[in-house]
Formats: C-alpha cells, sequence, structure tokens
C-alpha cells in the first residue's frame, strides 16, 4: 500500500506555503509571490486550516518588541526549551499568578 502511494505521490510537491499572519497593528496578510523574496500582501484569503497547536514564550523581563528571542520557548506546546526549559504543563512561570496582574508569566499563543 505504502509503495502504491508514493508511486501516486511520485513527482508532486507536498510542502505547504506559509501565510504570516498580521501584526503590531498591521491589516494585511503576506502571502508567498512569485519571487521568495517579495511576498504579496492581501488583506483576505481563504484557507483550510490544517493542525493547530499552542506555542509557549517566556522572557524573563517585560517583553518590548523586535526580535529578541524569549529566554525559554515552546514551539510544539509541550517541551520548552532555554531557560528555564522542560515540561511546560508542570513549569511554574505557565500558572496564573507568576506573570503581571495575575497573569502567567508564559506567554501562550497558537499557530
Amino acid at each position: 500500500m505504502a509503495g502504491m502511494m508514493a508511486e501516486e505521490l511520485d513527482g508532486l510537491d507536498t510542502g505547504f506555503e506559509r501565510i504570516k499572519i498580521p501584526s503590531a497593528g498591521s491589516t494585511v496578510f503576506e502571502i508567498p509571490g512569485e519571487d521568495p523574496a517579495e511576498p504579496e500582501t492581501v488583506r483576505e484569503f481563504s484557507a483550510v486550516i490544517l493542525y493547530h497547536h499552542p506555542l509557549f514564550a517566556y522572557y524573563k523581563t517585560k517583553y518590548t518588541g523586535g526580535n529578541n528571542p524569549p529566554d525559554c520557548g515552546s514551539f510544539d506546546g509541550v517541551s520548552g526549551e532555554g531557560n528555564s526549559g522542560g515540561i511546560c504543563n508542570a513549569c511554574p512561570y505557565n500558572k496564573f499568578g507568576t506573570g503581571e496582574n495575575g497573569s502567567k508569566a508564559c506567554k501562550q499563543d497558537h499557530i
């Protein structure tokens, strides 16, 4: 069965293009264009979400923007890498009350 599927998919590109979500007050999405260095910008598009999971980011000091990487981050929503690192569900920074105004010090987002 695997051989038949591989034969059917031979020559097809099974990769997915990534769309950049607007941030910092922007109102347009960036989608891949003809030139990979010059993405196109659009206000809306149609798509099907195939996978969705949480991301975590912990900054020892308040995040002020820019391209500063977090002190600890998790791209899979399970294991953190960096300082403090480890299993996200067991991390003390992933508990309410550890951040500003009773929030979590480790912030959660989704992709």
